[in-house]
């Protein structure tokens, strides 16, 4: 029999990001960290604990406790290096991908999850939209986010299936739900909303889902189990005080030091300009729906003669031509995703009842659950939500669950009279997809395309920009100057450093930047300095002007240079560049050594 539409669209689709997901790997390989931001913490972290140092005792934390201690279990079974971690998160990212496309395909259409993995794939997975890197899922800035997406995901998916195997279904649920309140606040907030949806929506539309105390009771216990365990295996190395605040260090740091006072996080928000914002956003939204608004008027006045599969490829070739011939790049496409899911949570509140099949109302229920998680993964962001930086995981999932909407579910709402006119504006609607995603691969290959220094060996081989030379030329330093045993302490950030040099930084903590300033205290900084200073300090160029203090020494943490400059001297300059932390350099990389 000959393959339909409907069976052979996914397929391609499939077979499309198998492609995508090699392409990924080889355009990034080796080059998806950042040589000094962020990155080095979660390869110094699980090296540290590989030695037998303990989280909040050895090592200032203020993320769950989950993922730096499998982070180091990776360490301990295949040995530290980049190349560990980088090949346990592609195997995490592919059991990532098959929940995504199972799950979204069984609560809309097969074409419609085969879609979004591509477009997954193409944007979020492994590539790069800004200059930092870190910002994908093979070498995140934090594992808390990528781990607990997985176990988010996870725990919708349970609770999908939970109307079959009641109890068994619920306890996985919950004990996914338990183990993301192990990795980061805004992932769990948003997968404790997006499991309530699930659950709330079924029942509202008729589920024969019925919670019950005992449901609610499992659900409960199953969550609550991962953090009483990590709180035990805490407690054997750490106070009962400590060991409690350590595995509750993702909600509770959110409550500490004014933090997100910072115009770093106000700014990421949207909320220095609310108004300018929402503006944006509502602009962003116009011009999404007018992109594929023309599939949808030809669909809607589509002549029967023409054969649907003729009308697809063509209203799918003059979208894609059209969108792509466009002088703007598709970023401010990710703008549009909050108000794209208010409208899309409201039409499905309101929508949902007036599903008659009883297993219709189930799958849209559970997709609402996911749109509801989706959306909450926002808040970060919520009035200028972006593809890069943190939107590589925070608005992946809604760019997602947008075009589950359009392609699986808008031409149920919108379009019941004809399967040809249904095909018509599913084509106009990837044809949208797919001009926003060959953008943005393209944006991603020219970041990858300006790193072409290789910066360590064997398992710690990775390929960065031009600051992998002064990293290279600092770590030759570091051999010369430093005896067995020796500490070396980096300002304000780059412990990417003494993990690549193998060296302890003499403290527990690991950034000197103003968020970690107000989380740890730098009065506790220079105590712990004052007790145990390093052999050599390394200063690394860095602004910080986004956090409203331009530079570490003159704007903050001016307490800890001063102790420095009292009890270190300048002992090397990379000539390459300027002196470190000063407005007109650059980039460089200074040595101090104790006078």
């Amino acid at each position: 029999m000959k393959a339909s539409g409907e069976t052979l669209v996914p397929r391609a689709l499939l077979v499309l990001s198998a492609a995508l997901f090699v392409l990924v790997l080889h355009t990034g390989w080796g080059k998806w960290p950042d040589v000094l931001i962020d990155f080095g913490r979660e390869l110094y972290v699980p090296w540290r604990l590989n030695e037998g140092e303990v989280l909040a005792r050895d090592l200032a934390w203020f993320n769950g406790p989950l993922s730096p201690y499998v982070n180091a279990l990776w360490f301990r079974l295949f040995g530290v290096g980049f190349w560990t971690l980088a090949w346990a998160n592609i195997a995490l990212l592919v059991v990532f991908c098959v929940l995504l496309v199972r799950h979204l395909a069984a609560v809309s259409t097969p074409i419609a999850g085969a879609a979004a993995l591509a477009f997954f794939l193409a944007v979020f997975a492994g590539g790069q939209q800004v200059p930092a890197g870190n910002y994908n899922f093979i070498s995140p800035y934090s594992h808390e986010v990528t781990h607990g997406l997985l176990l988010g995901l996870a725990s919708l998916v349970c609770a999908r299936r939970a109307g079959r195997a009641e109890r068994r279904w619920l306890a996985l649920t919950g004990l996914f739900v338990g183990l993301v309140f192990l990795t980061k606040a805004e992932v769990f907030l948003a997968t404790v909303g997006g499991v309530a949806m699930t659950f709330l929506l079924r029942a509202r539309f008729g589920s024969a889902l019925r919670l019950g105390v005992r449901g609610v009771a499992w659900l409960a216990a199953a969550a609550l189990l991962p953090a009483l365990i990590a709180f035990g295996l805490l407690a054997s190395a750490l106070p009962a005080q400590l060991a409690l605040e350590t595995a509750f260090g993702s909600v509770t740091s959110l409550f500490t030091g004014g933090v997100s006072d910072l115009a770093y996080y106000r700014h990421g928000m949207g909320l220095d300009a609310t108004g300018t914002n929402l503006g944006r956003a509502a602009v962003a939204l116009a011009l999404f729906v007018g992109a594929f608004l023309p599939a949808l008027l030809l669909a809607r006045f589509q002549p029967a003669r023409i054969p649907r599969a003729v009308a697809a490829c063509v209203v799918f070739g003059l979208t894609l031509v059209v969108c792509l011939a466009l002088p703007t790049t598709w970023r401010w496409f990710a703008r549009a995703l909050p108000l794209a899911l208010v409208a899309l949570l409201a039409l499905g509140v309101a929508r949902g009842r007036r599903i008659t099949d009883d297993v219709e109302r189930e799958r849209w229920g559970a997709f609402l659950g996911f749109a509801t998680f989706a959306f909450l993964l926002l808040g970060k962001m919520l009035l200028q939500a972006r593809f890069g930086h943190y939107g590589f995981a925070l608005a992946g999932p809604a760019a997602c669950a947008v075009l589950v909407f359009v392609v699986g579910w808008l031409p149920v709402f919108a379009l019941p009279f004809a399967s040809a006119s249904r095909a018509t504006l599913i084509a106009g609607a990837l044809g949208v997809y797919a001009a926003c995603g060959a953008d943005l691969w393209h944006k991603s290959t020219a970041f990858f395309a300006r790193k072409n220094v290789e910066v360590g060996s064997g398992r710690d081989r990775m390929i960065a920009d031009e600051r992998g030379l002064y990293v290279n030329a600092v770590l030759r330093q570091l051999e010369t100057r430093l005896a067995p045993g020796d500490e070396l302490l980096v300002l304000p950030e780059g412990i990417t450093i003494n993990y690549l040099a193998r060296r302890r930084t003499p403290t527990s903590f690991v950034n000197f930047m103003p968020p970690e300033l107000l989380l740890f205290g730098e009065a506790n900084m220079v105590a712990a300095l004052e007790a145990n200073p390093p052999a050599v300090v390394v200063l690394a160029h860095k602004s910080t002007a986004e956090y409203g203090f331009p530079f570490f020494g003159a704007d903050y943490g001016t307490v800890l240079a001063g102790w420095v400059r009292e009890h270190y001297a300048h002992a090397w300059t990379d000539p390459r560049g300027g002196y470190p932390l000063q407005p007109e350099t650059r980039f460089g990389i200074s040595l101090l050594e104790a006078k």
